[in-house]
């Protein structure tokens, strides 16, 4: 299984929840969202593990190094996963350990 994430923008924006939608395409599932950072410099990397049929992905900040432009921001991410084992059925992504997305396959 491979997962690539991306990150699609990073801007200041008053909106601070956290969401995700989920389609199946071609074979891949794909996962379009958005996190709230506490600047738009900020970056995303992602934790995941398998474990009882399910696939949880864990969103995590990485720190910025350098200076940024203090503002709320909004991180918008794609997250594709190809290959997933016909075992899994259920995937849920978490964004500072607060589920944002559960779908069932």
């Amino acid at each position: 299984m491979d997962i690539k994430l991306e990150i699609t923008s990073s801007k200041c924006s008053p909106i601070v929840n956290s969401d995700a939608v989920l389609v199946e395409r071609n074979n891949k599932i794909i996962i379009d969202g958005s996190v709230t950072a506490p600047n738009p410099c900020y970056g995303l990397k992602h934790v995941s593990e398998v474990k009882n049929n399910e696939l949880v992905i864990n969103l995590q900040l990485t720190k910025p190094a350098g200076i940024c432009i203090q503002c709320i921001a909004k991180l918008s991410f794609k997250l594709i996963i190809i290959g997933i084992s016909d075992e899994i059925k259920t995937i849920t992504v978490l964004y500072q350990n607060k589920e944002i997305l559960r779908y069932s396959l």
